[in-house]
C-alpha cells in the first residue's frame, strides 16, 4: 500500500519495488500571456538559468535517472500541440529555435514532491494529467520557500505603555517620547521562477514519448482508453492498481494528456525532488483534484500568480498583493482543502472583482511601565520646592531652590535706589 498525499497526482511503484512515501505541501499556478518557454529560450536568459538538475542534488543524479533512455517500446507521443506553435519550437517554427511560443494565455502548474522512507535503487513514477500536451520543465528548489517568506504575516511590534503607580512624575515636567507605534511594512516583492525545460512537446506522431528533463524521465501520452494506458505503463514495468485506472479514466475521456514523471534514486536521504513545472495553452485555472491520492481531505497551500487576484472557492486567503510589474505578479495565497470528488467538480480559481489587496498582520505587544503624573507627593511646586522622588520622562529637571535666593540678591543689587536728602 503506497503511503502518499499528493493532491493532484498518483504515485506508481515499479513491480516488486519498494513503496515510496510522498507528499506535497504547496502548489504554484502561473497564468501568463504570450510566452516563450524552453531551455535556451530568450525568455529564460542564460539557457538553463544556472539550475543544472533543478536544484535536486539529494536523491537523483544530475544526469537523470540511472535507467533513463534504456527502455524499448513506443518512442513517440500522439496529440495535438494544445495551441503551441511549431513542433520544433519558436513562434514561427524556425528550425533550431529552442523555444516554444504560446501566443494566447498559458497556465503553468508547479509542484515539488517530498519523499521519505526510500531505499537506494527505488524507482517510481508520479502520474499527472493536463488539459493539453504540456511543456515540462524544472525550477529552483527554493521556489516554495521564497513564496512562503513573501506571503508570511507581517509582524508588528507594538509597545503598550502601562502606568505604574510606583513611578511618579510631575505633571508640568512630563512629556512625550515614551511610547511607540507600529511601523508600516514595505511592499512585498517577488518574481516568477526561472524554468529549465525541454523546449518541446515530444514528437506528436505515435503512442507516447520518453524524454529526459532534469532528474526525471518524462512520459507524455494521449491514450484513448484506460486499457491503452495500462498497456503502456506495464511496458515500463509499473504496477497499476485498479484505483489508479479509475481515477485517470474521466480525464482520458475528456482528452487530457497523461504525464508520468519517472524517478530513479541513486541515494537514499530524505528530502525534496526537484520542483516540476507543466505548461500548457489555456486560460482556465482548473486543478485536477479528482486524480489525487485517496484517503480524505488534504489541506494545501495554492499560490496563484497572474495579472489579477484569483481565489479558489471556499479558500482562506491571508495574502493577496501585487508584488511586481509584469503579467504574473498579482500573487494570491489560497489556504485550501482538497476533498476529491469527481473530475467534473474539480476546483476552479476565479477572478475577484476589483482585485482587493490583503496582507495578514500579527501584532506582538510588549508592555512597558511608565510613570504616573502626580504633583501631590513628589513636591513639584509644593513646599520646599523639591522634586524628590519624581521620575521624569524626557523632561527637564526641576529648578534648584537656592537658585531663587541667588536671583533675588542679584535683582536687589541692580535696582537703583533713591538717595536720601540731607536735613538742614
Amino acid at each position: 500500500m503506497l503511503a502518499v498525499a499528493l493532491v493532484l497526482a498518483r504515485v506508481l511503484a515499479e513491480a516488486n519495488g519498494p513503496a515510496p512515501t510522498l507528499s506535497d505541501e504547496a502548489l504554484l499556478v502561473l497564468k501568463r500571456h504570450d510566452i516563450r518557454v524552453g531551455n535556451g529560450c530568450t525568455a529564460n536568459p542564460g539557457g538553463d538559468g544556472g539550475l543544472g538538475d533543478g536544484g535536486l542534488g539529494d536523491g537523483s543524479s544530475s544526469d537523470g535517472p540511472a535507467d533513463a533512455g534504456t527502455l524499448d517500446g513506443p518512442t513517440d507521443a500522439g496529440a495535438g500541440d494544445g495551441g503551441v506553435d511549431a513542433s520544433d519550437g519558436g513562434p514561427d517554427g524556425a528550425v533550431g529555435d529552442p523555444c516554444e511560443h504560446i501566443a494566447g494565455d498559458a497556465i503553468t502548474l508547479v509542484m515539488q514532491p517530498h519523499f521519505s522512507q526510500l531505499t537506494t535503487g527505488t524507482r517510481f513514477a508520479i502520474l499527472m494529467v493536463t488539459p493539453s500536451r504540456p511543456i515540462v520543465e524544472v525550477t529552483s528548489r527554493y521556489v516554495f520557500s521564497s513564496l512562503e517568506a513573501v506571503t508570511a504575516p507581517v509582524v508588528q511590534e507594538i509597545r503598550k505603555e502601562v502606568p505604574d503607580p510606583t513611578m511618579k512624575v510631575c505633571r508640568r515636567y512630563s512629556g512625550g517620547g515614551c511610547g511607540g507605534g507600529p511601523i508600516v511594512p514595505e511592499d512585498p516583492y517577488w518574481e516568477p521562477p526561472a524554468l529549465d525545460g525541454d523546449g518541446g512537446l515530444g514528437d506528436p506522431d505515435g503512442g507516447f514519448s520518453l524524454d529526459e528533463i532534469g532528474p526525471y524521465q518524462v512520459l507524455r501520452a494521449n491514450p484513448t482508453t484506460t486499457a491503452e494506458l495500462t498497456t503502456w505503463l506495464a511496458t515500463l514495468n509499473y504496477l497499476v492498481m485498479p484505483d489508479d485506472v479509475a481515477a485517470v479514466a474521466p480525464y482520458i475521456a475528456k482528452g487530457y494528456t497523461v504525464v508520468a514523471l519517472r524517478v530513479a534514486l541513486d541515494e537514499t536521504p530524505d528530502g525534496d525532488l526537484a520542483p516540476i513545472a507543466l505548461t500548457w495553452a489555456g486560460s482556465e485555472i482548473r486543478l485536477p483534484a479528482a486524480l489525487g491520492s485517496p484517503g480524505g481531505a488534504f489541506p494545501t497551500t495554492v499560490y496563484v500568480a497572474a495579472d489579477r487576484r484569483y481565489d479558489l472557492p471556499g479558500a482562506r486567503v491571508p495574502f493577496a498583493f501585487r508584488v511586481g510589474y509584469d503579467d504574473a505578479t498579482f500573487l494570491t495565497r489560497n489556504e485550501y482543502t482538497f476533498d476529491p470528488t469527481t473530475a467534473d467538480e474539480d476546483p476552479i480559481a476565479i477572478p475577484v472583482t476589483g482585485d482587493p489587496e490583503k496582507r495578514e498582520i500579527v501584532e506582538h505587544v510588549t508592555e512597558v511601565r511608565v510613570p504616573v503624573e502626580d504633583d501631590s507627593e513628589c513636591g513639584c511646586g509644593g513646599a520646599g520646592g523639591h522634586n524628590d522622588g519624581c521620575l521624569l520622562c524626557n523632561a527637564p529637571g526641576a529648578p534648584r531652590p537656592d537658585w531663587g535666593v541667588l536671583l533675588g540678591a542679584i535683582v536687589f543689587t541692580l535696582v537703583p535706589r533713591r538717595r536720601r536728602r540731607r536735613r538742614r
